[in-house]
């Protein structure tokens, strides 16, 4: 082997080498970073409600200069612990995303549009109520037409799979397994 084959071994060796450290302190950094800015006590909150794969039709009003008008829309829950991660859409094809905790019966989420356009900026504070199936709160979010902040009451109905199961089997007679949206967004759970 000759030496300038040898020196771009070596180069060649130190410059991986390089790259794999400073991938080792970039991790070590990353969770340095996360373990001081997130706290673990919401990880342990004791909580009553379970929203671990489960659909929620959704419904809020929204009071304003044209009138009163309802929204609707599902969102689909999935639970680590405490913490909750939610998306959802209304029948208008708005999406959104949602992170929270649940604090024994009572849930807290942020939530934002997936666009990034704000439209959906706010939080949502909701009560269990029926034995888990219903959410009641309330719906702060931002509002780029009246330049403030709104609040708006919510609910959340929950949506049995064994519903959609039975909806989904008179619509196609038992033939197609039901999917995770084999209800309409609009329609009752």
């Amino acid at each position: 082997m000759s030496e300038t084959t040898l020196l771009i071994a070596i180069a060649a060796g130190l410059g991986i080498a390089l790259l794999l450290l400073s991938v080792v302190v970039a991790y070590r950094e990353g969770k340095r970073i996360g373990a001081a800015t997130r706290s673990e006590r919401f990880n342990r909150l004791p909580t009553e409600l379970r929203l671990h794969s489960t659909e929620w039709d959704i419904r809020f009003t929204e009071f304003g200069a044209q009138g009163t008008q309802e929204h609707r829309g599902r969102m689909w829950f999935r639970q680590y612990d405490s913490r909750v991660i939610g998306q959802g859409e209304d029948a208008l094809g708005h999406s959104w995303t949602a992170e929270g905790v649940i604090f024994q019966d009572k849930l807290c989420l942020v939530i934002l549009d997936t666009d990034g356009s704000g439209r959906s900026l706010g939080a949502v504070m909701v009560d269990e109520r029926e034995g888990g199936r219903r959410l009641d709160g309330m719906r702060c979010v931002w509002s780029a037409s009246q330049n403030a902040v709104i609040v708006q009451p919510i609910q959340f109905r929950r949506c049995d799979s064994a519903d959609r199961r039975m909806e989904r089997s008179s619509e196609t007679s038992g033939v197609a397994e039901p999917s995770e949206k084999a209800v309409r967004i609009g329609d009752t759970c």
